[in-house]
This record gives structure tokens, sequence and C-alpha cells, in this order.
């Protein structure tokens, strides 16, 4: 931030000295006019020449400087508030971040975000223009005043137009960036629709949606168009108007011995650099009242993924237990209790299952250690410390999670295993052998350097599977959550990588969520859950033997 801020102070003082050598140069003019060619002395012009030449030098150099000066603290702010909002998009519960749609987000990163950052130069750029017509005010005064007096009464209609039709801009520009936003989710979501919106023969009804709310987007542009054209229509005949006002008057003057010729050229030269600068200005405040609706849509996503206050706390010893004292959890106040007084133990080095019918919350409790939710009440303890008192990131280190639904990103097999991490070739093998990786990765064309495509859309469900399995274990966490990690998977294979599965995290935490029994029968610890509470706990036998509710989801699913 002190270096953004250093750079807007350099590019202020470098537009100072841009303006104050490009005005000299106008207002020398009138001295090389009156005192040299007319008294036809050519030592002085010379002279004249020299200082001509040197401010020049300096006007050219400033002009290539201040916009790389200037530029640089653009792409330096658009870099910070990328980063921070990223950052604080990462730190949201999952229930929030999931009410927010995908393509609205991206529009903020990709269009909202560097046009609040060039908000910067825009504001350069006008202190700029003022700075041009302060001194063109103040040179104009000592060579006449009456149109100092036009020009001054210009610049209050200017002031007025700009509030007008800024503030109509700012309106419009919003209404424009949501119509935009909206029009790019639902691309977004037909693109990713597109199977389904054929196999239902939906075409029709889709394309009536799109010309809906494209509509919506086209009349907003029209209007924003129709604002730009009528400030146009009302200043550039205002414009023109005044300079010849100016010009007829000033040669007026002149004709009548009340200025020089010299004076008569600086009158018309700064006349026309103020007007031009005062219209630079209105346009330039129309810009920064337009690029201010995505600086207020910036401030609000940043407003929306302030709301969860991190504790740090470090966790330095290996993890003994994870406690679940009377854990509350539901998505909203009106919604009914997910997890209702939860009470859970899982001993460290222990393979835990938790089983249950759909709905019961066993996913949730999942979400809820990976802290992707907080508890709405309760506790969730690790070593007698709450979770919600330790820093995520190193809470984060220590897991490794494996969901349903693994996402894979549109890259080679070895990138989307690794995910930047670094691990020996041996240890590499040896996982990717434990999970069946290997039998499918070595039928693909390129090995592990194919590219997999978006979603992992060239994989079945089951392969897919497997390289979220083979991703997680490569980390080698100290505590595995296995969300219904296996369930697109052939028995026979799963009973396989079940058996792999338990050499490579023997005597570790492994958590197993599932609905298949077979893959949680040699748990050390079975919790059955019903409505959000345990109701049974024990092992498979233990648990057989009690013909409770374990005993009739045995049924119900079959070994």
């Amino acid at each position: 931030m002190i270096k953004v801020r250093g750079l807007i102070l350099l590019s202020l003082l470098l537009v100072v000295l841009e303006t104050s050598t490009l005005t000299f140069l106008t207002w020398i003019q009138k001295h090389l006019i009156d005192n040299v060619f007319i008294s036809d002395d050519f030592q002085e012009f010379l002279t004249f020449l020299i200082i001509i030449i040197i401010n020049i030098i300096i006007f050219c150099s400033m002009m290539f400087i201040t916009p790389a000066v200037s530029n640089k603290s653009s792409v330096l702010i658009q870099t910070m508030l990328l980063r921070d909002l990223i950052k604080q998009m990462f730190r949201q519960p999952m229930g929030e971040l999931q009410k927010e749609r995908t393509m609205m987000l991206s529009h903020i990163y990709t269009d909202d975000i560097p046009r609040a950052a060039s908000v910067s130069v825009e504001l350069i750029r006008g202190f700029q223009r003022f700075f041009v017509v302060a001194l063109s005010i103040g040179i104009i005064f000592t060579a006449n005043i009456y149109v100092l007096l036009l020009l001054l009464s210009l610049s209050v209609i200017y002031v007025c137009l700009g509030y007008n039709f800024g503030k109509k801009g700012k309106n419009i520009s919003k209404e424009v960036e949501k119509e935009k936003s909206k029009l790019m989710v639902f691309l977004d979501e037909s693109i990713s629709s597109t199977r389904e919106v054929i196999a239902y023969n939906r075409e029709s009804w889709e394309t009536h949606l799109y010309h809906n709310i494209f509509s919506k987007y086209l009349k907003s542009v029209i209007k924003r168009g129709h604002i730009s054209n009528h400030a146009m229509f009302i200043t550039d005949p205002l414009l023109w108007g005044t300079l010849i006002i100016v010009v007829s008057y000033s040669g007026y003057l002149m004709f009548n011995d009340k200025i020089t010729i010299g004076e008569f050229v600086v009158i018309f030269q700064l006349t026309s650099t103020f007007l031009s600068s005062m219209d630079v200005l209105f346009k330039t405040y129309l810009g920064l009242s337009s690029n201010w609706a995505s600086v207020e849509r910036v401030y609000d996503a940043f407003e929306r993924f302030n709301k969860t206050d991190i504790v740090q706390g470090s966790i330095d010893s290996p993890i003994k237990e994870i406690v679940f004292k009377d854990v509350d959890f539901q998505y909203s106040c009106d919604s009914s209790k997910v997890l209702d007084r939860l009470n859970l133990y899982i001993p460290a080095n222990k393979k835990v299952a938790i089983v249950g019918s759909s709905g019961g919350g066993k996913s949730t409790i999942a979400n809820l250690l990976i802290r992707f939710n907080e508890p709405t009440g309760g506790d969730i303890l690790i070593n007698h410390r709450n979770l919600s008192s330790m820093d995520s990131d190193a809470w984060l280190r220590k897991l490794g999670v494996v969901f349903q639904e693994p996402y894979l990103f549109p890259d080679t097999v070895r990138n989307n295993l690794l995910m930047g991490k670094e691990v020996s070739e041996e240890w590499f093998r040896l996982v990717c052998e434990s999970v069946l990786v290997d039998t499918f990765v070595s039928q693909l064309p390129d090995g592990y350097e194919t590219i997999i495509g978006e979603r992992g859309i060239t994989l079945s469900g089951g392969q897919r599977q497997r390289l979220a399995l083979a991703r997680s274990l490569l980390r080698d966490p100290e505590i595995l959550i296995l969300d219904e990690a296996t369930s697109a998977l052939d028995v026979e294979i799963e009973k396989e990588i079940q058996l792999k599965l338990d050499i490579l995290r023997k005597a570790k935490t492994t958590i197993v969520i599932a609905h298949r029994l077979t893959t949680i029968m040699n748990s050390d610890i079975i919790y059955v859950m019903v409505k959000g509470k345990i109701c049974e706990s024990g092992t498979h036998q233990q648990l057989m033997q009690k013909s409770g509710e374990y005993e009739k989801l045995v049924r119900i699913y079959g070994t």
C-alpha cells in the first residue's frame, strides 16, 4: 500500500512538471512575438530557442514517464484488490459462498476490479487538467479580466452539467453492469446445462430466456449511450461558441491596440487549452461516475466476504482427539436443524465410520471439520481446544478430504494429483498403484501428462474418484475424511482399494462417511446417525447384535 501511495504521489508531481512546461511554452510565445520578432532581435531569439528546446525535452520525457508510473500504480491496485478479495473468498464458510453465482464473482474479478483500479489513473489525469485550468486562469487574468470572467462563467455551466450527467451516468452504469452480470451468469449456466437442454428438447425455451435477458442488457447499454450523446450535444456547441466569442473579443481588443499581437496569440491558445481541459474534466467526471459503480460493486463484495473473524492459533502438536460437544447446525434461522446437540468422539489413529440414511447430517460433520461451515451451537474441540480459535491454514494442512463429486482441473493428470505439491516419485507411484489410478492412466495417450479436460469430463465417475483419492493420499494427511469417496466405484474395485487404503492409513486417523456399508465394516468405531443425532455406536459385530438402526441399514443397503 505504501508503494502505491508513493507511485500516485510521484505521478502527481510528474503531472505538475509536465503541465508547467507545456503552459510555459504557451506563455513564452507572447515575449517571443512582442520582444523578439517585432523587435527583430536575433540574439534574443537564440536564447528563447534554447529555452524552448529544454522545455520540449522535459515535456516529451514527462509524456512517456508519467503514464508509465500512473499505470503501474493502477496495476498494483488491481493486483492488491484481486489478491485480497480471493483471500477473503477462500476464508468464507462454504454455505455463504454457495449463495454467490460463479459468473457474478467472475465479472467482479475480470471487469469491476480493473475498472475500479483504473480510477487512480483517471484521477491523476483529472488533476492534470485541473492544474492546466488553474494555470490558464492565472495567465489570462494578467492579460484581460473580461475574457477570464467569460471563461469562469463557462466553468460554472460545466460544473452544473457534470453534476447532472454524472449522477445519471453512475446510476445507468450500475444498471448496465448488473444486467451484464446476469447475462454472463445465464451464458455460463446455459453452456453447462447444454446436455439437459438438448435431452429435454428445451432449446426454444432456453433461447427465449436468452432473448429476454439480452434485451434488458441491450436497453441499459442504449440508455447509457443516449446520456453520453445528450451530454455531447450540449457541451460541444457550448465549447465552440465560447471559443468564437473569445477570439472575436480578443481580436477587437488587438485591432484597437488594447492588447498586443503576442497577448492575442497567448489568449487564443490558453483559451483553447482551457476549453479543451474543461471538456476533458467533464468527460473524466462522467467516466469516474461510470467506473465508480464498479468501485461500489467491489466494495460490496469485500463487505460480503468480510463477515468471518478468524482468530489465529497455532496447531503444533499431533491431533489426539476430535470431540463434538452439543453441536447444532442449521443453514438459516427459519430452517430445521441438520445437527441437533450432536455429541461425537473421534480418537486419533483409528478408522471411524459415520453412517445413516440420506439427510441425516453425515456430510455436515465433514463440512464442519473442514470449516466450510461453522456450528450454530456447541463446540468442536481439537485436543481440548475450540476449532474456531485455530488458524485455518494450519488446521487444513493436517486434513485431507475426498468428496463424492470431486473437482478436477483442465490440466494434466499429474498436475491434478499434485496441485503444486512436491512428492517423491516413489511415493507418487505407490499411492497411484494403491488406489488403482495407474491401471487406467497407463492407457491414456500421454499417461500422467494427458490433459483430462474441464472438470475431468473425459474420465468416468469412478476414475475421477480414484484421482481424488490419490490426490488426498499424496499429501499423507494426519486426518483423512472420505465423504462417499468410493460411491461411483465397482464393488470389486472398491474392495481392492479399501484393502490397500487400510494399509496406507494404518495407525492414522481416517473418517469414513458412506452409504455402502462394505467400506466401513472393519472400522474401529461406527456411528449411526438419525436426524442429526448419534443413535448407536460400536463395532460392526456389536451393532449387528443390537438389532437396531445399523442392522436395518445393513438389511436395506446390503453387505
